[in-house]
């Protein structure tokens, strides 16, 4: 039987060089932010800019989305300003109001992503697709620090 070490744990056990683990991956803060939108007729590939933008550095540990039924034909992507599905991906929130969560197994690349504060991928928006969408958007959004 083979002891086998994660990424994060290799540089744990030899913390020299590039084996330094960045800030937020190990014994780091957790920050929380939240925001809502009220979505009045809100169209198709229309882009909503929720909470405010994560600082350098930060991993989004979990998302929460909490949503009235939006209208029939309706799913959400939740991401940021440089990959619009990065943390949720065709979330179907047109048959009833409900939740979602990530991490997802839509969005494994999103898994671990750190912030760099370059292509917007500090900002999280909810982009609305499929048609017209009306009702109440929450977001509950963890980060490490």
């Amino acid at each position: 039987m083979s002891t086998l070490y994660g990424v994060n744990a290799t540089k744990m056990l030899t913390p020299t060089g590039a084996n330094i683990i960045d800030q937020g991956i190990n014994k780091s803060n957790v920050c929380f932010m939240y925001d809502t939108y009220e979505a009045s007729a809100v169209a198709a590939n229309d882009v909503i800019i929720v909470c405010d933008k994560l600082p350098v550095g930060a991993i989004v540990t979990s998302i929460k989305l909490v949503f009235d039924d939006l209208g029939a034909g309706n799913t959400v992507d939740v991401g940021d300003g440089d990959t619009a599905d990065r943390y949720m991906d065709g979330i179907d929130v047109a048959t009833a109001a409900g939740t979602a969560t990530y991490p997802n197994e839509t969005c494994i690349a999103g898994v671990g992503y750190q912030v760099t504060g370059e292509d917007d991928d500090d900002q999280l928006q909810i982009t609305i697709l499929g048609s017209t969408a009306t009702g109440t958007i929450k977001i509950l959004v963890e980060y490490a620090i």
